[in-house]
């Protein structure tokens, strides 16, 4: 017998029910049914206690972006990770700072969502790149690397100067990824 409560075990048959649909779900529809699920499942995110389950949300979550973002959902994707950086946060202040769920939170960009960033942000439309800059800016911490690697790249002032206003807003740990881009070498 688990010693999970039952309703945290039936919880987490319904957030893979969730998941399983999405993965079978044409392309078209997994964007419409994240746009119809994603208030519930934002919602059971923010209240739940159990760290397993808490990590099964926010892998769905994760999963659930990246289909509206295929579809230039840029609004939706950005309340999303705002919701999953605001949940970090608040987990950082108790010792919850370690459980599976917190370490599901607290988890890279995947490279398709950073390919497709990457490329809003250096297309040189202002509509384009504001739209990124949303998503990136609710991203928060995982951003850095990708602002970063921007920086780096681009040759565009205007995009540069964009990555970089992002980066001054997200901390220590951004001025601490952005000073060795800065240091002379001989």
């Amino acid at each position: 017998a688990s010693a999970r409560p039952v309703q945290s075990q039936h919880c987490e048959k319904i957030v893979r029910a969730c998941r399983t649909l999405l993965e079978t779900l044409i392309q078209a529809l997994q964007h419409q049914f994240a746009a119809i699920a994603a208030e519930h499942i934002l919602q059971a995110f923010k209240s739940e206690q159990d760290d397993h389950l808490l990590g099964e949300l926010a892998s769905l979550l994760y999963q659930m972006t990246g289909s509206v973002l295929q579809f230039a959902d840029f609004t939706l994707a950005s309340r999303i990770f705002a919701e999953l950086r605001d949940r970090q946060r608040e987990l950082m202040k108790t010792p919850k700072a370690t459980g599976r769920g917190f370490a599901v939170l607290n988890r890279k960009i995947d490279a398709s969502t950073k390919s497709l960033l990457m490329e809003e942000l250096q297309s040189k439309d202002p509509e384009r790149q504001e739209k990124a800059a949303l998503v990136l800016e609710s991203l928060g911490k995982p951003a850095i690397a990708l602002l970063v690697e921007v920086i780096k790249q681009e040759k565009d002032f205007r995009t540069r100067q964009l990555s970089a206003g992002l980066l001054s807003r997200m901390g220590r740990d951004a001025a601490d990824a952005v000073n060795p881009i800065f240091v002379l070498t001989e």
